[in-house]
């Protein structure tokens, strides 16, 4: 078994490993499709991406965008060569088609240029979609693919036609977290309610004693604008008055804050249920005790095999039943200075 500090330290160095041969140190980048919305994953990935990719490259993205912001010739003005990076997550293939056609479009409009996918897990329901898109990257002809798992790696290898490698998803390279906030009950449920949640009844993990229920992709339209002011006054009190360094900044510092919530949402338990990918990954971070399931296509267990499998405090339960029966394994992980409810 293995600690989370050693887990985090062999990932980062791999992930480092994989991308630094394909860039060159000191020159200017792109990192493409920040994850303007609620979800905490997709901001941790990108607190991740940030401080991996300014390691890697020497310094901070030259242009940063959203799918809906993007514009192809302030891209070329403030970063004219160099990789485009491409933020990664869960929305390759056809199941969120947003970011799937915001990829291909990129694709299309910068021919040629080294454009590299971050680590992703891979999902088509549409083979004739994946069969396009070999076509779309045999065209483009420099696309650099990461994935998270070896199903995604195996569908990679069969229908694309590109660099490919696997490597961790980039949200560890936040490092190890402190627990933070305050502690409100014994087991924390944070449970999928969009289209990737698993059709399993949830309804036996609800009556747990001590428990609280939530999902982290709602926050108050407050929350959105105190953000967006808190985030434009950081710009201007640091300087950064150049519009692609006030949008790095306003980006940082939005997905700080939300990373900050859902943190908040996992410390205020002592153990984590969770059918979310990045529920799991930041409990790992933190070191939190936690039972995982999967989504409608196994997308945790996948990742659990393929890189936490030996982590010591992550429990698999195939189906929401099996969940009391680990909860007492998972107390048993817990710190002896624990505060519990239980009898």
């Amino acid at each position: 078994m293995a600690t989370n500090v050693e887990l985090i330290s062999r990932q980062c160095a791999l992930l480092t490993h994989r991308i630094a041969p394909l860039v060159d140190r000191g020159t200017k980048y792109a990192l493409l499709d920040f994850p303007h919305h609620a979800n905490v994953g997709d901001n941790a990935i990108w607190l991740g991406e940030r401080a991996l990719l300014s390691a890697i490259m020497g310094g901070e993205p030259a242009y940063v965008c959203t799918y809906k912001s993007f514009d192809a010739q302030a891209l070329e003005a403030a970063c004219p060569a160099g990789p485009i990076f491409l933020h990664g997550g869960g929305n390759f293939g056809d199941i969120w088609p947003v970011h799937q056609n915001f990829r291909e479009r990129i694709l299309d409009r910068m021919l040629g240029r080294k454009v590299i996918q971050l680590p992703q897990t891979i999902a088509f329901s549409d083979p004739h979609r994946a069969h396009a898109l070999r076509a779309r990257i045999a065209r483009h002809g420099d696309f650099h693919l990461f994935v998270r798992d070896e199903t995604s790696l195996a569908f990679a290898r069969e229908n694309l036609e590109c660099y490919i490698e696997r490597v961790p998803d980039a949200a560890v390279g936040m490092g190890a977290l402190a627990r933070r906030g305050r502690l409100r009950s014994d087991i924390v449920l944070l449970l999928r309610t969009d289209k990737e949640k698993s059709g399993q009844d949830m309804s036996c993990l609800l009556d747990l004693p001590a428990s609280c229920a939530f999902d982290w992709l709602d926050e108050f339209p407050s929350f959105r604008r105190k953000v967006a002011m808190l985030a434009n006054t950081s710009s201007y009190a640091l300087g950064r008055f150049d519009s692609n360094k006030r949008r790095l900044t306003a980006f940082d510092f939005t997905a700080r804050s939300r990373v900050a919530r859902g943190l908040r949402m996992l410390c205020s338990g002592n153990i984590v249920v969770t059918d979310r990918l990045h529920a799991h990954i930041l409990s790992m971070l933190l070191d939190i005790p936690h039972i995982a399931m999967d989504n409608n296509y196994r997308k945790i267990s996948n990742y659990i095999d393929a890189w936490n499998k030996d982590y010591e405090k992550v429990l698999l339960a195939t189906c929401p039943e099996d969940v009391p029966r680990l909860l007492g394994h998972a107390k048993s992980m817990l710190c002896p200075q624990a505060t519990t409810h239980w009898q």
